[in-house]
């Protein structure tokens, strides 16, 4: 399928695209921090950051997208962030991201059924 200008949707998907967002989460010292970044998302899969707050690589963060002129926010998204680069002189840190997955709930017993009284316990 092609667009306007004559690409593909996949080679218009593999060049670099930028979001605002806003990035919160613990820093090295445990401090809650919030701050506002741009996500480069290059290909499917390849999403990277830049960021000032120290963070230990693997530390999970949240990314929510800002939407300039609109009242809503978007939900938050769970991230993994590994250190790509160390962090320059100015102290900016260049981070990949891997989106964290939800769990499916209880782990899964053999010769076990859940009941109604089981549900009260979970929630």
């Amino acid at each position: 399928m092609m667009e306007a200008g004559g690409k593909t949707m996949r080679e218009s998907f593999r060049e670099p695209q930028s979001y605002p967002v806003e990035v919160s989460g613990w820093d090295v010292a445990e401090n809650f921090f919030v701050e506002e970044t741009v996500l480069d998302w290059s290909s499917e899969t390849v999403k990277e950051i830049v960021l000032r707050t120290p963070i230990r690589d693997g530390a999970v963060i949240f990314l929510r997208l800002r939407q300039n002129g609109s009242g809503a926010k978007s939900i938050p998204v769970a991230y993994q962030a590994l250190l790509r680069d160390e962090p320059n002189s100015d102290g900016f840190a260049h981070l990949r991201l891997q989106q964290l997955k939800a769990s499916k709930g209880l782990p899964k017993q053999d010769n076990y059924q859940a009941s109604t009284d089981d549900i009260g316990r979970v929630f």
